[in-house]
């Protein structure tokens, strides 16, 4: 699988919009779920639709909001919708309540839209019961697509999750296979750091299996922060190939790339933002006072220094955008490039 295509089954909801409010869209049909549509506004936020246009404004609203809840009976809203679904990466999260407000029903996206816990948040301020029908939820086993979500963590073969779910619930045992720290515990789950040929999870940065006998789900948790520095003006394509290459010979997954990390000077070079704009990485400017304080950690170079005031740029921005992780490659050369790799230390949790 290329770079290209890794790209493609990446999670696009960052857990925050679980934990804080989702952009959200309310339609409602009578004046007695006008009234919980008002209520759950006033305390969760969000837009309520006037019933006129209803067809149209769910359309518009199925590809701008991150939730779409609907007072009204279930059947009404799955016609509305149906149309309109793609696939469980990138659908919003939907939510169905009754009229009489009794009952909030995650419908669509549970886990990686985020439609269960906000089921949940929902029914809680309406005094309701939360409907949640999930296999993994309803047999108590971890759901390892929610799991992503919570810990930024990037799904590499989403088709994958169903045979990994299905073993669980079925009561069967998995490998999770990964020397990262976390705190996930289940008597199904066996802890390994290499794949035994089991039905597994990889939770790793880059480990891969060639010619497995049996079903693994690749997770890359987005935990590797890379540091650049380069000439002005620099191809933008050459700059790409050159980054790619950088990966794969640290054996790295672009997908577990969290951010790419520079100074002020080179904030606005098209080589590194065309990257991060094509392959979703956040762009971190690290200043000159934060760099000088790393002292003589780093291998320094006068030359550097003449032109950008700092005697390190790749690998001191680097170790800084990980949270002064750990530098786990140095500063790699290529013609009028640099790049270098430092892992955060955090904690994957369950």
């Amino acid at each position: 699988m290329n770079s290209q295509s890794f790209m493609t089954e990446i999670l696009p909801m960052n857990s925050d919009k679980v934990q804080n409010n989702m952009k959200t869209a309310y339609f409602w049909l009578t004046a007695k779920a006008k009234i919980i549509a008002e209520k759950l506004q006033s305390a969760y936020g969000g837009f309520i639709f006037e019933k006129d246009n209803l067809k149209e404004n769910v359309k518009s609203a199925f590809y701008e909001y991150d939730a779409l809840v609907f007072v009204m009976a279930s059947g009404i809203a799955v016609r509305m919708i149906a149309e309109y679904i793609s696939d469980k990466s990138h659908d919003p999260a939907v939510i169905v309540i009754d009229q009489n407000g009794e009952f909030v029903i995650s419908l669509l996206s549970g886990h990686i839209g985020g439609a269960n816990r906000l089921a949940e948040k929902l029914a809680g301020i309406i005094n309701a019961v939360p409907v949640i029908t999930t296999a993994t939820d309803r047999a108590g086993v971890i759901a390892f697509d929610e799991f992503a979500v919570k810990n930024d963590i990037a799904i590499e073969n989403l088709k994958e999750l169903k045979y990994i779910s299905s073993r669980l619930v079925d009561g069967g045992e998995i490998d999770l296979v990964t020397n990262l720290d976390t705190d996930i515990s289940d008597k199904n789950i066996n802890i390994s750091e290499k794949y035994r040929g089991n039905e597994s999870v990889i939770l790793d940065t880059g480990m891969t299996v060639e010619n497995p006998v049996s079903h693994i789900l690749y997770l890359r948790p987005r935990i590797i922060y890379i540091g650049t520095g380069c000439k002005k003006n620099t191809d933008p394509l050459y700059y790409e190939q050159c980054f790619m290459n950088f990966l794969s010979s640290n054996h790295i997954s672009p997908l577990s790339v969290k951010s790419i990390a520079t100074i002020a000077l080179k904030e606005n070079e098209s080589c590194i933002n065309s990257l991060c704009r094509k392959y979703g990485y956040e762009l971190e400017i690290i200043s000159q006072s934060d760099i000088l304080k790393c002292g003589d950690i780093f291998e320094k170079s006068e030359f550097v220094e003449k032109i950008t005031g700092v005697p390190s740029v790749a690998e001191s921005t680097a170790y800084i955008a990980s949270g002064y992780g750990k530098i786990i490659c140095g500063k790699t050369k290529y013609s009028g490039i640099t790049f270098s790799m430092a892992q955060s230390d955090r904690r994957i949790k369950k």
